[in-house]
């Protein structure tokens, strides 16, 4: 009996090591970068969010613009999309992992996170999001 806690604890300690390198970061990378003016918001895209944090990711191929930014009082992410032939914006905010689905089927996650896309079905947009079709 006595050889078998050695074992058992070693057990652990070598799974407890393998789940924390997979461990998700809290935060995604595209924050830990300095932020510049190309960074701001469009003023009615403030709401709800830390506008201090937020980061431009930039432009798909159809002309829809993307930010990731902190949650204003709630230690969350968002994503918000301005559609380039809609009036309004999307915003989807979460822990890790975080995705925004809208509507028509579109659906963005962070590249740090993929959950249903991957470079081979979606659109990388600035090295941060996926951007692809649910449909």
């Amino acid at each position: 009996m006595k050889r078998r806690v050695p074992v058992l604890v070693l057990a652990f300690l070598v799974l407890g090591a393998a789940l924390a390198g997979c461990a998700q970061p809290s935060t995604p990378a595209i924050l830990d970068r300095q932020r510049t003016a190309v960074d701001e918001l469009p003023a009615d895209l403030t709401a709800e969010v830390d506008a201090e944090t937020s980061r431009y990711v930039g432009e798909d191929s159809t002309g829809n613009r993307y930010w990731v930014v902190r949650s204003e009082g709630i230690n969350e992410t968002c994503i918000i999309l301005l559609e380039e032939d809609t009036a309004g914006p999307w915003a989807g905010c979460a822990g890790a992992p975080i995705a925004l689905t809208i509507g028509s089927g579109l659906r963005v996650e962070l590249a740090d996170y993929p959950d249903q896309l991957s470079e081979s079905n979606a659109e990388l947009v600035g090295d941060t999001l996926l951007v692809g079709t649910t449909r």
